[in-house]
């Protein structure tokens, strides 16, 4: 249930990629669920498969929502494209399991493109397209939806190195920071992560 942001000719949250096979630190976590746009419960992520409930598209909206097991829970993700300027992506978690439990929501961005908003509830991801001019894709969570933003080191992999991307070189071993939005869950059986 990864997501890739794509627009304005610029990838602006990106799946790391991947890396040759071997036991270095940089293939170990682009094999973890830490590489992707997801979710974790515990620093565990989903399994595989997802069952597919929603898919549409028009000329004016795409939404997307599926779902599946997460920590013995069952993790939901709709993704709505409102055309042409916004995304609406609401995660939930639910299930016993989910007391007492806490949970990531992770975004990865080119390196050196995004930075923590000031007031802890925003990640500003700054660009330039392939038209020469700036832009900036948010993601923004409701104030009171009591998520804590931090910054992690994780890793590029070789072929993020495209033409819509800035000079990268991924075959490097250092780190390419990616934000996480956290939740630790009291005595509730479902978590939400209402992103726009």
């Amino acid at each position: 249930m990864n997501v890739d942001i794509y627009g304005f000719g610029r990838s602006m949250i990106v799946d790391p990629g991947m890396s040759e096979y071997g036991a270095t630190t940089k293939a170990s976590f682009l094999r973890s669920a830490r590489a992707h746009n997801v979710m974790l419960m515990d620093g565990t992520g989903a399994g595989y498969g997802v069952d597919a409930r929603t898919w549409f598209s028009n000329p004016f909206i795409d939404v997307f929502s599926g779902e599946t097991g997460l920590g013995g829970a069952t993790w939901d993700r709709t993704v709505v494209f409102v055309r042409p300027n916004y995304f609406i992506i609401l995660d939930q978690v639910r299930g016993t399991s989910v007391s007492g439990s806490t949970f990531d929501q992770l975004w990865h961005y080119v390196p050196g493109t995004a930075t923590l908003g000031v007031g802890g509830d925003r990640i500003d991801v700054n660009y330039t397209n392939t038209y020469g001019t700036t832009g900036q894709l948010l993601l923004k969570w409701p104030s009171n939806s009591g998520v804590t933003l931090s910054q992690r080191a994780g890793y590029l992999g070789r072929e993020l190195s495209g033409a819509n991307l800035p000079l990268v070189d991924a075959s490097s071993t250092a780190p390419a920071d990616y934000a996480v939005a956290t939740k630790v869950v009291g005595g509730d059986n479902r978590v939400t992560f209402p992103t726009v």
